[in-house]
C-alpha cells in the first residue's frame, strides 16, 4: 500500500524528491544501527526529502515535519550524535524543522518512532510518537505527540 497516495487528510504535502534509488537504499541499510522497518523502506522508494504540514487541531499553526533523504540521514546521524546520545540502536529520519528530531529507536516504550530535543538526546525525555510510521502517516496515531 502507498502511504504517500494513502495519507491521512491531516498530512499535506508541501514538496518531496524522487524516491531513493535501490543502490541507495542498499547502503542506507549497511549505515542503520536499526533494521529499517519495511513501512519506512516503502516510504523511501515513493518519494524522498519529504516536507509536509500537518493540520493542527490543538494550536493555530500548522505543525512542519520534514522526512530526510538517505544521504541526509547519513550525513545528519553523526552530525547530531544521535547513536552516542539516545541509543546505538537509533535512527533519526527526519526533523520538524526546528527543534526535534524524528527517531526510530527503542525508547522507554518499546520500538517506534520518537520525538527528541535536539537540544536534550536523551533516552528518558524522547517521546513515542507511534508505533509505526503508517501508524502516523495514514492513521493519524500520536499526532497530538508533535505538538507537546
Amino acid at each position: 500500500m502507498s502511504i504517500i497516495e494513502n495519507l491521512s487528510n491531516r498530512f499535506i504535502i508541501d514538496a518531496c524528491n524522487p524516491p531513493a534509488s535501490l543502490q541507495e537504499i542498499e547502503e542506507f541499510k549497511q549505515f542503520s544501527n536499526i533494521e529499517l522497518p519495511t513501512d519506512y523502506l516503502r516510504f523511501i522508494q515513493e518519494q524522498s526529502e519529504v516536507q509536509m504540514s500537518v493540520k493542527n487541531e490543538i494550536v493555530e499553526n500548522d505543525i512542519y515535519l520534514r522526512f530526510w533523504d538517505i544521504m541526509g540521514c547519513m550525513e545528519l546521524n553523526p552530525a547530531y550524535k544521535i547513536q552516542k546520545y539516545l541509543s546505538s540502536e537509533s535512527l533519526a529520519i527526519g526533523d520538524n524543522g526546528g527543534s526535534d528530531a524524528l527517531v526510530y529507536m527503542h525508547g522507554n516504550e518499546g520500538f517506534g518512532l520518537y520525538r527528541a530535543a535536539f537540544s536534550n538526546l536523551t533516552l528518558d525525555d524522547a517521546v513515542k510518537i507511534a508505533p509505526t510510521l503508517s501508524d502516523l502517516l495514514l492513521s493519524g496515531v500520536g499526532i497530538d505527540k508533535l505538538i507537546e
